[in-house]
């Protein structure tokens, strides 16, 4: 059986992405791999009772892969959604 991960908030971040939400400010999240940051954030959408959509990114991500690209088959170009 699997138990739920608990998000222990040290830093009193929550309180912080609360008002950082309440302001209508963006939040940029950045640390080390394990370090709670998609922890803290599924515990924030739920505290806050919103849905959370995740997007993972890393050096290789570009823009086409978010918004998509024009692409050329056989002479007709088309947009390709990312």
């Amino acid at each position: 059986m699997l138990k739920e991960i608990q998000y222990l908030d040290w830093n009193n971040s929550n309180e912080i992405l609360k008002k950082a939400y309440r302001a209508e400010l963006f939040v940029l999240i950045i640390g080390p791999k394990g370090t709670g940051k998609t922890s803290l954030v599924r515990d924030f959408a739920k505290n806050m009772n919103m849905k959370l959509e995740s997007i993972n990114f890393s050096l290789r991500t570009r823009e086409s892969h978010l918004i998509g690209t024009k692409t050329l088959t056989n002479g007709t170009v088309s947009f390709e959604e990312g």
